[in-house]
């Protein structure tokens, strides 16, 4: 890679020009005359200065983008070197945290069964922060509920899913089928952060009938989906999350979850891509693997 950029991406690791003429054992002059050479080649100004400390300017920011993505293509491309020499693949996955871990768990380790030589590091993220990696590369496919909207991403439709309200099996109303929103109002609820996209998905609902999210009562909020059924299953509250995410618990008589009455709060679970991704046959059979595991 472009000793240059790897200066711009060092300033902006470690925070100084020095720090970075350290990290990659070059003297402070020589980052200095990188990042002139870049400004002269480029047209533009990269830092602005005050004092000791310098700043990005928007010019700069849209270099180090590209410079970040140029250094994970450069990565990736040795990664798969290397794993052709070694006969070993390595990916890395992108799943949002409202996509069920325990199925697609099982749809990484059949894969890896069936591919001994495979390796699947998975990495969490919200929708939108998955597209910036895949953008960026650092990420090779991502699995993601709600809707997708990214220009560069090819997307394959896995499965639909719905909201529902979630309780404990001691909850007085975990014999019903259904609830209704003026019941649900009664409730105390532990749900998703404002940015997770079942979260999102229920405030829609909700002013799509003409209500607001601060017409409940929302005693907690945490981003860990885990620790939501883990209260809930201690009946310190209920919840409002995708089906497919609390399954295997209403399975195994820990979760009980009914429908809210007159809200039909369906969402997608897509696998998406970048449109230059060269091994088309891994989406495929982890495709096929999650519609015989679901």
């Amino acid at each position: 890679m472009d000793l240059r950029l790897t200066s711009l991406l060092a300033i902006e690791r470690e925070g100084s020009f020095l720090q970075a003429a350290k990290s990659l054992s070059l003297s402070q002059p020589s980052i200095s005359y990188h990042i002139r050479q870049l400004e002269r080649e480029y047209g533009i100004k990269i830092f602005n200065r005050s004092g000791n400390t310098q700043h990005l300017t928007q010019e700069g920011n849209v270099l180090l983008r590209y410079a970040q993505r140029m250094e994970n293509m450069e990565n990736s491309l040795r990664q798969e070197l290397n794993d052709m020499e070694s006969h070993v693949r390595h990916l890395t996955v992108g799943i949002t945290p409202t996509c069920s871990e325990a199925l697609l768990g099982r749809v990484f380790a059949s894969y890896c069964s069936a591919h001994p030589d495979a390796s699947i590091r998975v990495v969490t993220g919200s929708t939108e922060q998955l597209v910036e990696r895949l953008d960026s590369y650092e990420i090779d496919f991502a699995l993601v509920d709600g809707a997708v909207r990214a220009a560069h991403c090819e997307v394959i439709l896995l499965d639909t899913d719905y909201l529902c309200v979630v309780m404990s099996p001691k909850h007085p109303m975990s014999k019903r089928s259904s609830m209704t929103l003026e019941e649900l109002k009664k409730e105390s609820l532990i749900l998703r952060d404002g940015e997770a996209g079942t979260r999102r998905l229920f405030e829609a609902g909700l002013i799509e009938r003409m209500d607001h999210i601060h017409n409940y009562d929302v005693r907690l909020e945490m981003d860990n989906l885990t620790s939501i059924k883990e209260l809930v299953m201690a009946n310190l509250g209920v919840t409002v999350m995708a089906y497919s995410a609390c399954r295997g618990d209403i399975a195994a008589g820990r979760l009980h979850a009914c429908t809210i009455t007159g809200m039909h709060l369906m969402r997608e679970i897509s696998l998406i891509y970048e449109d230059d991704f060269t091994h088309p046959e891994i989406l495929d059979e982890v495709r096929k693997m999650y519609a015989a595991l679901n």
